[in-house]
């Protein structure tokens, strides 16, 4: 991956025994077709997540970070609308902005 180092995709769990499902692949290909599109770096927030780690900060039950398809792109309000869009465009199913940040995965299209 040109764009991105695996650390960043990592559980912040902080527990020696994290169980975090590794990211998927097909996942991360499509990830740094999005920064490459984007032309600027990308911050992730969030990647992976064990089932501790996701109850922990509330998120969802069945989210895709628990799947290794998701994360979380530090974003202004302006860079999140463009993020937003340009990530619908490349096909990604759950794109959404939250306060600092747009979430994307590749599970089924929706909105939350």
């Amino acid at each position: 991956m040109p764009y991105f180092a695996a650390k960043e995709f990592l559980c912040k769990c902080g527990r020696d025994e994290c169980d975090a499902v590794p990211m998927d692949l097909e996942f991360l290909e499509k990830l740094d077709m999005l920064r490459d599109k984007w032309g600027q770096p990308m911050v992730i927030t969030s990647g992976a997540r064990c089932v501790t780690w996701n109850t922990t900060i509330g998120g969802a039950r069945k989210s895709q970070h628990l799947v290794g398809k998701a994360v979380d792109i530090r974003a202004t309000q302006n860079e999140a609308r463009s993020i937003h869009a340009l990530a619908e465009k490349l096909g990604f199913g759950g794109v959404e902005i939250g306060n600092g940040f747009v979430h994307v995965d590749t599970g089924p299209p929706r909105h939350w």
